[in-house]
């Protein structure tokens, strides 16, 4: 087996990618590169939808390194794998399908990393049924397909609370857990109110949703003086509560995670009432921070907010978003 990535080298530039995703209302799938004298490094968070897109745009960046390394004859030999690493916000089909489904099985590909949250105590809370419990409904078919196709993976789960700084490149990537298991007798309780004190009929059927993106993996991208933040699905829905997981995460962190570019909490979908933390999230003082919505729906629902506070923002609708971090900056290409 030839790896790739070692010979594609750089002077330090990370290019962070919002992969367009046009056949569905909402995804997360982000790729980052990372190059520097010892090569290049790829990570991809999440992957949206089993569509083809995500899988398609990583072929092409391993074409890329085979042609910056005069070996475009090697694109069809699976000995020629371009490493990866995997990051998983949480278990939702819309952030998880396309790995498990086209990325883990590509035999142009190796695992060399995979970062996911750890299960929620949701799996045995006898008072929901599974419906939407990504631990019981993706997650096992997540580590079923690693093990089938990429056993030499190294795995870290993160614990509630835990944080951790991981280099990338000329970079570092900082990683940060929900602070609390939603999915306890307790705070299950707790979501039911918040959530669906208007419609107690719906508890059964759909408060594994709000729990699992309760309990999302954070990333905060670091390089050249700059912060890119992937808040994933954290929840944030009501004006009249202060003590939702995003309003306990943002607390506890502080000023640190403000960022650069912002990704829009669950795609900018439903999420009006999360723009007072986003707003805080943001460097309004730099010239090149921007929000980046994931979601068609999101252009509809939190771009007039965005608009309405001349907060710059941009969205998929139109194609893949880039962003490259170099020590003259940030830019979007």
């Amino acid at each position: 087996m030839h790896l790739i990535n070692t010979l594609v080298k750089g002077n330090g530039e990370i290019r962070v990618r919002f992969l367009e995703h046009h056949v569905h209302a909402k995804a997360d799938a982000f790729l980052l590169t990372a190059q520097d004298e010892n090569g290049t490094e790829v990570l991809l968070i999440d992957g949206g939808w089993q569509t083809g897109e995500t899988l398609c745009d990583m072929l092409k960046l391993r074409r890329e390194m085979l042609a910056k390394a005069s070996l475009l004859s090697e694109e069809n030999n699976a000995d020629y794998k371009m490493e990866i690493s995997l990051l998983v916000s949480h278990f939702h089909i819309d952030h998880v399908e396309a790995m498990i489904t086209e990325i883990i099985p590509c035999p142009y590909f190796s695992v060399k990393h995979v970062y996911y949250p750890p299960e929620s105590e949701l799996k045995n809370n006898k008072r929901y049924p599974i419906t939407h419990n990504g631990d019981i409904e993706h997650r096992p078919r997540f580590m079923a397909a690693l093990e089938t196709y990429q056993k030499q993976a190294v795995h870290h789960e993160y614990a509630f609370a835990q944080e951790e700084t991981v280099p990338f490149g000329p970079g570092k990537m900082r990683m940060m857990m929900s602070l609390d298991d939603w999915g306890t007798e307790a705070l299950s309780q707790y979501a039911e109110k918040l959530y669906f004190a208007t419609k107690p009929e719906e508890v059964q059927v759909k408060v594994g949703i709000p729990i699992v993106n309760a309990n999302c993996l954070w990333m905060q991208l670091i390089a050249f003086g700059k912060k890119v933040l992937f808040t994933s699905d954290t929840m944030k829905r009501r004006w009249d509560a202060d003590d939702e997981a995003m309003d306990r995460f943002m607390r506890r962190h502080g000023d640190s995670l403000v960022s650069d570019i912002v990704k829009y909490p669950h795609h900018g979908v439903l999420r009006n009432e999360a723009w007072p933390n986003v707003q805080k999230l943001l460097k309004t003082t730099d010239p090149a921070h921007c929000v980046v919505l994931t979601g068609s729906k999101g252009h509809e629902e939190s771009g007039p907010y965005l608009t309405e506070n001349q907060i710059p923002w941009v969205d998929l609708n139109d194609g893949t978003v880039t962003f490259s971090l170099t020590e003259k900056g940030l830019e979007r290409l």
